[in-house]
Order: structure tokens, then C-alpha cells, then sequence
């Protein structure tokens, strides 16, 4: 259980808010979740259709949000005192988006970012990588204070975004040649976020690694089969047959390069990074899921 906020019952802070961009989504919704759990007075959840958000969020304020409006963006961060970053899918570079919401931030004296972000340590030739690091310096040098939750692979992305494909076909496809990677559960990454929006002061300058045991996509294909009682192959492909499927299954052309470059650092076996920081461990009292334990919480 995730401590109260201390600094939320600062003078002249008792009525702050917490904002969580991508506040229905994959780690914004478990970051919600964790929020609430642990006493955060007041939760707003952005998301472009509040009239639509789970149920599972009723307690939070469900907000609008559109990043193709930032003009509206002064409204929602009126009386937020700390933001949870997670940034839409779009091309990159993504350094202007990050721009204005520190801007926009700051006119609101909002006053810390935590931001999703990822593979901070892959070579410039893996574009996400490259992005995120562009985007994450403005984050470093804007006066703000802010926590980094510097993530690996989501245990989440097999069933999120094939699994129409594997219930049909039993089978999901990469190129990563069989090499371990660290996974990590998308509720560890919930938890991990809110303790640095609840804390700033615990948590400001960090870069939080989230990763967890390092297995491989043959692996998963096993943990799958168990999990949903059918027969699950994994079929490595070479990355240019990859793309090429992409592509043709109408995937923009800047995410099916985002996705190869992944592949590939996945090949190149420097993707396994062990069981978490000593921060993500502190933090969750205990070792992060593995992805049997991630599939039983679904």
C-alpha cells in the first residue's frame, strides 16, 4: 500500500490535484487506481471522451484533454499541483508536445511531472529511444521538479495488441530472435508513478527503471497457452518480413519503424535488465510480477 502524500498536506496545497494525461490507458488507468488507493485527495483523469471513462474510475474527475487543443489545457491544470506524463501515439519527434505541456504547466504553477518514458539507455539508432531522450532533457531543464519512470517492455502489449490475431491463429510474431527481454507488469508501472506524483521530494531528479525477469517471446507464447487454454507459437521473422506485415496491415509508417527498431535491440540481447531498480523494488515492497502472475491478474 503506497503511503499518504506528504506534500499534499503542505500549507497551501491541501487542494491540489493530481493529473493523469492518458488517464484511461494502459499505465495511466493503473496509476489512477494506485492514486486513489492510497488517499490522494483529488484525482483528475484527462481523457479526450469523460462521458465515456470506466467505471472502474468513478471516484477520480474525469476530464477533457485534447492534444491537438492546447488551447483547453489551461483549464484542466487549474489547482493541479503534479502531472503524470504519458505522451499519445504520434510521429516523432514528439519534443514539441513535451515543450508546450512544461509551458503550459508552469503558467498553471503546476509544480512536478512524472513522465512515462522508455529505453533511455538504447543506442540513437532505435528512434524511441532517441525521441524519448530529446523529449526527457526538456523535462530535466525546465525549472520543474519531475520523476522519469524509465519503463521496458509492457507484459500488456501481446494481448493489447494481438491478440485478435493469436485467438484466431494461435500464433504472434516478432524479430527478436530468441533473446531474453525484461518485461514489466503495466500495474508495477501504476504503482511506481503514483508513489513519485505522491512524494515529489522522495522522488525528484530519479530515473526509475521498471523491468522485470528477463524471458523470452517463446516463453511467453507458453505462459499464453496456459492462460488462455489454447495452443500459442511464437514466429520470429526477419525484420524486413516484419515490417512488411506491418505495413500491409495498415500500421503507420512511423510505428512500424518505432516497433522494427525494438525488434531489433530485442535481437541484439541487450534488452534483459534484470528484476527492477532498487527504487521500483522499495517502492513496491517486494519484487515486481512476473508475467504468469501479471496474466492471473487480468
Amino acid at each position: 500500500m503506497l503511503r499518504k502524500a506528504p506534500w499534499l498536506r503542505q500549507a497551501g496545497r491541501l487542494n491540489m490535484s493530481t493529473l493523469v494525461l492518458g488517464g484511461t490507458g494502459t499505465t495511466g488507468s493503473r496509476t489512477v487506481k494506485h492514486l486513489l488507493a492510497a488517499g490522494a485527495p483529488s484525482v483528475k483523469v484527462a481523457t479526450r471522451h469523460p462521458a465515456s471513462a470506466s467505471p472502474s474510475i468513478a471516484s477520480a474527475d474525469c476530464v477533457a484533454w485534447d492534444w491537438a487543443s492546447p488551447a483547453g489545457w489551461p483549464s484542466t491544470l487549474a489547482e493541479v499541483g503534479a502531472i503524470y506524463l504519458v505522451l499519445p501515439y504520434a510521429p516523432p519527434p514528439q519534443a514539441g508536445i513535451v515543450a508546450a505541456v512544461i509551458e503550459a504547466a508552469k503558467a498553471a504553477d503546476v509544480k512536478h511531472i512524472v513522465k512515462l518514458t522508455g529505453q533511455l539507455h538504447v543506442a540513437e539508432q532505435y528512434t524511441i529511444g532517441a525521441d524519448n531522450r530529446v523529449a526527457d532533457d526538456l523535462l530535466k531543464t525546465s525549472g520543474l521538479t519531475y520523476t522519469l519512470v524509465d519503463c521496458n517492455f509492457f507484459m500488456s502489449n501481446h494481448l493489447t495488441f494481438n491478440k485478435d490475431l493469436i485467438m484466431g491463429t494461435g500464433s504472434f510474431y516478432g524479430a527478436s530472435d530468441g533473446k531474453r527481454i525484461s518485461f514489466i507488469s503495466p500495474d508495477d508501472i501504476g504503482a511506481v508513478s503514483a508513489a513519485a506524483l505522491l512524494d515529489p521530494a522522495a522522488h525528484h531528479g530519479k530515473v526509475i527503471n521498471c523491468s522485470g525477469a528477463a524471458i523470452t517471446e517463446h516463453d511467453v507464447a507458453k505462459y499464453l497457452t496456459s492462460h488462455l487454454g489454447k495452443e500459442v507459437t511464437y514466429i520470429n521473422l526477419p525484420p524486413e518480413a516484419l515490417a512488411k506485415g506491418m505495413a500491409d496491415s495498415g500500421v503507420p509508417p512511423f510505428l512500424v519503424q518505432n516497433l522494427v527498431s525494438l525488434e531489433s535491440w530485442k535481437a541484439s540481447g541487450t534488452a534483459d535488465f534484470g528484476e527492477g531498480s532498487p527504487d521500483m523494488i522499495n517502492i513496491l515492497g517486494r519484487a515486481p510480477q512476473t508475467y504468469p502472475e501479471y496474466l492471473a491478474s487480468l
